[in-house]
C-alpha cells in the first residue's frame, strides 16, 4: 500500500533472505514458513482486509499441498523455491521504487504461474 515505509521494506527483505537461505539449504519447511510470512506481510501492506481474508483461504491450502507432496517431485518443489525467491526480489524492487502497480502485476503473474505448476510439480498420488 501507499503507507509502505523503510521499516516495511526492511522486514520484507529479512523474510526474503531467510527464505533464500532455507531454499539453498534444502530446508523446505523453513523456506515455506519464511515465504508465507513474506506473502502475509505483503497482503497486510495492501491494507485490503477482504483481499487478505480471501488469500488466506485460497493460498494456505496450496502451501499445504506443497509441503505434503514434496516427496513426489522434490526437484520440482526445489525449483519452485527458486521461483519464489525471484518473485520476492521483484516485489521488493517494485516496493523500493514505490511502483505499486508493478508490484500488483508481479504478484498476479506469480500466482498464475504457481497455479500452472500445480499439475506438474504436485502430481496426484499413485493409486497403485
Amino acid at each position: 500500500g501507499t503507507n509502505l515505509n523503510a521499516k516495511h521494506i526492511s522486514e520484507l527483505r529479512e523474510l526474503a533472505e531467510k527464505a533464500r537461505i532455507a531454499s539453498k539449504a534444502g530446508d523446505l519447511d523453513a523456506f515455506f514458513d519464511s515465504h508465507l510470512a513474506f506473502r502475509r506481510k505483503v497482503w497486510t501492506l495492501s491494507e485490503n482486509r477482504h483481499l487478505q481474508q480471501m488469500l488466506e483461504r485460497v493460498v494456505m491450502p496450496l502451501y499445504a499441498l506443497y509441503v505434503i507432496r514434496q516427496s513426489y517431485n522434490l526437484e520440482g518443489i526445489l525449483q519452485t523455491t527458486i521461483d519464489c525467491n525471484e518473485h520476492q526480489d521483484r516485489i521488493l524492487a517494485a516496493y523500493e521504487q514505490k511502483s505499486f502497480e508493478e508490484a500488483r502485476e508481479t504478484a498476479r503473474d506469480f500466482l498464475k504461474k504457481m497455479k500452472d505448476y500445480l499439475g506438474t510439480r504436485l502430481p496426484p498420488a499413485s493409486t497403485a
